[in-house]
């Protein structure tokens, strides 16, 4: 198997040692150490919170929600804003909370967070005025 070099990825689990590591080199090429990365859609940091991860996620859920705006104020149908909700923003939402792993490892906050990007679709998707959230 060859291994690319530029693209692989280090990342020290836990606390650093008094001396620092040196540089790794694969192929020639010195491996970068980074404090997070996205494996397979998941951010993953060094101290394994998920406070990255739950910022992407709220944040990419939140710029989805701009789009569901436009489609109101456009005087779309409550059905198909929630159609709009249900197939492209709420998998954003539920692919953090199908997997018990990251459900139980959030904090309060970050549960908020997430709860308060489905409550603004809501506000957008029921409210009487086309000028929603």
């Amino acid at each position: 198997m060859i291994v690319n070099g530029r693209k692989t990825k280090e990342m020290i689990i836990g606390q650093i040692l008094k001396d620092p590591l040196s540089d790794w080199l694969l192929s020639d090429t010195v491996v970068d150490r980074v404090p997070t990365f996205k494996l397979f859609g998941v951010h993953v940091s060094n101290d394994l919170k998920w406070t990255e991860h739950v910022r992407a996620v709220t944040s990419k859920a939140s710029s989805r929600l701009n789009f569901l705006k436009q489609l109101k104020r456009a005087g779309c149908a409550e059905g198909d804003l929630k159609y709009f909700y249900t197939s492209v923003v709420r998998p954003i939402l539920e692919y953090i909370y199908a997997c018990p792993m990251y459900h139980t490892g959030l904090t309060a906050a970050q549960f908020d967070a997430l709860e308060s990007v489905q409550k603004r679709a809501m506000r957008i998707i029921y409210s009487d005025d086309n000028s929603a959230d």
